[in-house]
């Protein structure tokens, strides 16, 4: 018998496009990084993405920008629900009419899973540069994972061995921070604040993280200075009025400089950090500069997290290291007078000091040797090819 319904057929892949999602200023760094390498390696292909800055300058062509959706906790999350869902749908519609040879999501779960969710089901392979942290705390995105992708192309080394224990085909490419970051001179001098020593502040890039981090910090640059009459500050943060204004408020202005540009210049001036945690931690750790390490979340993220986290430590340098080589200040340890007692230790004891710079050399080498990014492009364009 002969039937007259044929079987639905799946339009065929356009190989000469790739699809890329990043959803925030560090996974936007990383995806451009990987999207010159692979157009490197293979000229011709036409790259489209959810995309921030860096990587429009690299050429791929922006279904939607990735400047809004930097949000992290749940009650970040829930308010700015709308944003992400209208990306969402924006980034659907387009992979179901383009088709790509392939769709790489870098970080950033919450709306890249259900990115790899939509390309899976219409028969794209995923590959998925830097890895969410369900080792930590979401265990429950495994099976998800194990589903939707193909490959993780893995930044940190203790994660492949996670993954493959999962049934999840995994490969430790290295860490690109280690392309960026030049390695600490022998004998790790800065320059200085005229001649003063100088304590970095970096109260991280979200607004939310800002509002929290930034009084504190303030308040224990006032302690330090009374301790530490020679000590000067170096503010990192893009906006410049909104940094020069709160200082002020503190009375701050002789002694806290703002820089606005990239971290690295931050480190070419700094002894000591004071950090919130996140990439910029780790990046610290790399370039050898001695790091207290702080963060303070809505007392809702901070419940929800402490009863999901299942590492011991909050700082990837520690996480790589296996023990606390860097001091972790959360929620209410992380306060002005602890901040500043921590500071001053660290500045007072030379050994303490030099054998924090040393833990962080070890943590470097853990981290692979350089080109990260060039690896991950190679089994991107493997699975391209096939």
């Amino acid at each position: 018998m002969i039937s007259f319904f044929k079987s639905a057929k799946k339009p065929e892949l356009n190989k000469n496009i790739i699809f890329i999602s990043a959803g925030e200023p560090s996974g936007d760094f990383h995806a451009a990084n990987l999207v010159r390498e692979i157009l490197k390696k293979k000229p011709g292909l036409k790259i489209h993405g959810m995309a921030g800055p860096l990587m429009r300058q690299q050429g791929v062509e922006a279904v939607c920008n990735s400047e809004k959706l930097a949000v992290m906790g749940v009650t970040d999350v829930l308010s700015h629900s709308h944003i992400i869902f209208d990306a969402y749908a924006t980034v659907s519609s387009f992979i179901q009419e383009s088709m790509p040879g392939i769709v790489i999501v870098v970080d950033y779960p919450g709306l890249n899973l259900r990115i790899a969710k939509k390309a899976h089901d219409l028969g794209i392979p995923v590959f998925y540069y830097i890895s969410p942290k369900v080792w930590a705390w979401g265990s429950g995105r495994i099976e998800k994972i194990r589903r939707y992708i193909d490959h993780m192309g893995l930044i940190l080394p203790f994660e492949e061995s996670f993954y493959r224990k999962n049934g999840i085909p995994a490969t430790f490419v290295g860490n690109p921070l280690i392309d960026s970051i030049p390695e600490p001179s022998k004998d790790n001098r800065r320059k200085s604040l005229d001649g003063r020593t100088v304590i970095g502040l970096l109260p991280g890039s979200r607004k939310g993280e800002i509002s929290r981090h930034l009084p504190v910090m303030l308040e224990a640059a006032a302690i330090i200075k009374k301790s530490i009459p020679c000590a000067g500050f170096l503010l990192s943060m893009k906006d410049e009025a909104y940094a020069k204004k709160q200082i002020a408020l503190c009375g701050l202005s002789e002694i806290i400089e703002v820089e606005t540009g990239d971290v690295g210049a931050v480190f070419e001036r700094c002894d000591v950090l004071v950090a919130s945690s996140g990439t910029v931690t780790l990046e610290a750790a790399i370039a050898g500069i001695p790091t207290i390490l702080i963060y303070i979340m809505s007392d809702l993220s901070f419940s929800i997290a402490k009863a999901l986290v299942k590492v011991e430590f909050a700082g990837l340098a520690n996480l790589i290291a296996g023990r606390e080589v860097s001091p972790e200040l959360l929620q209410g340890e992380a306060n002005p007078e602890r901040i500043s007692k921590e500071i001053i230790s660290l500045l007072n004891d030379r050994q303490k000091l030099d054998k924090m710079k040393s833990d962080f050399l070890l943590v470097r080498k853990k981290l692979g040797r350089p080109g990260a990014a060039g690896r991950a492009a190679d089994i991107i364009l493997s699975i391209l090819k096939k």
